[in-house]
């Protein structure tokens, strides 16, 4: 079946690159895959020259060593092969670990991260944003950041269930607002 996926992907890379298409190859659980799996799902990418490789942890399961240690992988493959390209991480918060994966992915280098507005299973986007800043060594901007969640709410369905935004000082802090 693998040969079957690595076919069907290589001929849409092809197609979308005759019509002059961007592509992302998404690499579906390459948290779970090793080198030697991961090898003709890169050549293909190289050859297609994709504009970017999303590394995903669908199943939310990888440890942040294990996020930087694939971004390192994939990033020196194609740099060995003189072609730079964009990297992405899609990482699941099934184990809890979204987030701490997520800033591993930012400390290795990742072009991209992607986040969730909604809470439905990857990085939430308000607790990726409290650590950057303070990773940043910056105060947080409380009427931004409440008239942030106040958008989730009304636009997502959000649901405070954290009581993240009671817990929002009227000015700006430099502490995590993120309880345990």
């Amino acid at each position: 079946p693998m040969d079957s996926d690595l076919r069907t992907t290589q001929d849409q890379l092809e197609e979308a690159a005759r019509h002059g298409l961007a592509t992302v190859l998404w690499l579906e659980h390459a948290s779970q895959a090793d080198g030697d799996t991961l090898q003709p799902w890169l050549e293909a990418g190289l050859q297609a020259q994709v504009s970017a490789v999303c590394l995903s942890d669908s199943a939310g399961i990888i440890e942040p060593e294990g996020v930087t240690g694939l971004i390192e992988h994939v990033r020196h493959y194609f740099l060995s092969n003189s072609t730079p390209t964009r990297l992405e991480w899609h990482g699941g918060n099934q184990a809890g670990l979204a987030l701490g994966n997520g800033l591993a992915a930012i400390e290795a280098g990742i072009d991209k991260l992607h986040a969730s507005l909604s809470d439905c299973g990857q990085i939430p986007t308000q607790h990726l944003l409290l650590h950057l800043n303070r990773m940043a060594g910056r105060s947080l901007s409380a009427p931004g950041f409440k008239s942030y969640l106040s958008w989730a709410r009304t636009n997502l369905g959000w649901v405070d269930n954290e009581g993240l935004e009671s817990r929002v000082p009227e000015t700006s802090a430099r502490t995590s607002l993120v309880g345990h």
